[in-house]
């Protein structure tokens, strides 16, 4: 689901500006830069970058040898860094709040909300689809 900006401070852009400014744009968890294009591990627990020849260990972001890394997807991906509220609350932009985190880590970090999120969802349409069948049996 796209994000509505329209439910975040207005001064928005300047403080993701302030939080990428601080991580020097990388990474806060695992230290992938942010652009930079990268092929990850097929079991996502480590990635390639082509413009250092190196590869590198999710989440430490330190190198890793050859032989340790598990064969790297054909298809590339640009990395494009996201700003994370760690109390999941869009209102609070304090400094310790916010981190600067790529897609992979900021969607492991919110797995778990996303998961509580979602199931709240289905329970709410359950309970409203039951009240309609309610309804619509006691007007026949």
């Amino acid at each position: 689901m796209p994000c509505d900006y329209k439910l975040y401070a207005p001064d928005w852009k300047q403080i993701r500006a302030a939080i990428l400014e601080r991580s020097r744009q990388k990474c806060e968890n695992c230290g992938v830069s942010n652009g930079a294009f990268i092929f990850r591990s097929v079991n996502f627990s480590s990635w390639y970058d082509p413009t250092q020849d190196a590869y590198f260990s999710y989440p430490s972001g330190e190198p890793e040898p050859d032989w340790y890394v598990a064969e790297c997807r054909e298809k590339g991906v640009t990395i494009v860094l996201t700003i994370a509220h760690a109390n999941h609350d869009i209102q609070d932009n304090r400094d310790s709040n916010l981190f600067s985190w790529c897609q992979l880590c900021h969607l492991r970090y919110d797995a778990a909300h996303h998961a509580a999120n979602a199931a709240k969802t289905r329970l709410a349409k359950k309970a409203a689809g039951s009240l309609f069948e309610e309804a619509t049996n006691a007007k026949t």
